[in-house]
């Protein structure tokens, strides 16, 4: 379904793309190969003339242009032509793929596992940040993406991998940590290096990443502020807990990456989709995939849970091509929503208790 070609570039052939993927990749190819020589316009035009001459048929299938004058005026006409093209097909091709989207990253464990996605979902950037849109018009009902409980990030499961009885977040951060640093060093030790390097690699708004500065000037004399205080606290403490528990197994010494496995966990993790007997369970998980949709107080699809574990997002009503997948993250006050996942929306109603505006 996608070919790689040459300049990271991807035909998705299921969307009927006019152009022919062999072709184009022969074509670039050839033009990296002659930017790298350095020729000069006037070998350049020799090139195409050379081997316009030594075929039967032209590019085109016409007859191949001979020599004199009229040949030398085709040939460099074909070479402005191809200069012109070399030029224009990268960047509109990049332009293109900047609408349309990239595909959603499948990593072998998912796929392992059956994870399913919609060819129609693609991941791009849009007015409220990076999320999933559809680059085709779908029905209401029809599921967008399937993910089985084997392919859930789950602090129960963190938990078996490494052995150790540290709470589920805390467990579950330190395995995010750990795949995340072997993921930018060229590893997959847990078949998710492409879903882990398609996630954020920073979050400047969540109140968790301030410094003492930003929360000081952003969040100062509001009940958020003593709540991030809170928050930090927790980190390092954590922080600390994971270091000991797992010394030796797992390279946790750098505490940024600690924090970004933190933002995870507080922006995407919701709570185990397996509970206890007692009711009691402390699990936290995430669904790859089904984490990039965005929140919207009126979403476009919801989520459900399988009798086997399993998450599904479904179109609560026919959505038209180019609509972003959104959920509902649930009832949360506009204080809430920032100290969690960083934003606000407008349509949230904000606590009447914090003098902190929140309109913007």
């Amino acid at each position: 379904k996608a070919l790689p070609v040459r300049c990271d570039l991807v035909i998705n052939t299921d969307r009927g793309d006019a152009m022919n993927a062999r072709a184009l990749s022969s074509f670039l190819k050839e033009f990296a190969q002659r930017r790298a020589a350095r020729k000069s316009p006037i070998q350049q035009r020799s090139l195409v003339r050379h081997r316009l001459r030594s075929t039967d048929h032209g590019l085109l299938g016409c007859s191949a242009p001979g020599d004199g004058p009229a040949a030398a005026a085709s040939g460099g006409a074909f070479c402005l032509a191809v200069a012109a093209t070399a030029g224009i097909l990268p960047l509109a091709w990049w332009i293109f793929r900047q609408r349309d989207g990239a595909p959603l990253p499948m990593p072998r464990a998912l796929v392992a596992a059956g994870a399913w996605a919609d060819p129609r979902v693609r991941l791009r950037n849009g007015p409220s940040g990076r999320g999933l849109y559809l680059n085709d018009s779908v029905e209401a009902g029809e599921t967008l993406l399937r993910v089985p409980a084997t392919g859930v990030l789950s602090g129960a499961r963190a938990r078996e991998i490494l052995g150790v009885n540290l709470k589920a977040d805390v467990v579950l951060c330190a395995l995010l940590s750990e795949a995340r640093r072997d993921a930018e060093a060229g590893g997959d030790v847990l078949g998710l290096r492409e879903y882990l390097l398609a996630l954020p690699s920073s979050f400047p708004s969540l109140p968790l990443c301030f410094n003492q500065r930003q929360l000081a000037e952003q969040l100062g004399g509001t009940a958020l502020e003593h709540a991030t205080e809170e928050l930090w606290r927790r980190l390092e403490a954590d922080w600390e807990a994971a270091k000991e528990a797992l010394a030796g197994l797992l390279e946790l010494e750098d505490r940024e990456r600690w924090l970004w496995a933190k933002a995870v966990l507080l922006t995407r993790a919701g709570p185990g989709l397996h509970n206890e007997d007692d009711g009691e369970s402390d699990d936290v998980a995430i669904v790859p995939l089904i984490d990039f949709a965005n929140f919207d107080v009126h979403p476009s699809c919801e989520c459900h849970l399988g009798v086997d574990g399993g998450v599904s997002l479904v179109a609560l009503h026919d959505l038209p091509a180019g609509f972003e997948v959104t959920l509902h993250y649930g009832p949360q006050t506009r204080e809430e929503l920032l100290l969690t996942f960083g934003f606000v929306h407008p349509s949230v109603p904000a606590a009447v208790t914090t003098p902190l505006m929140l309109d913007d």
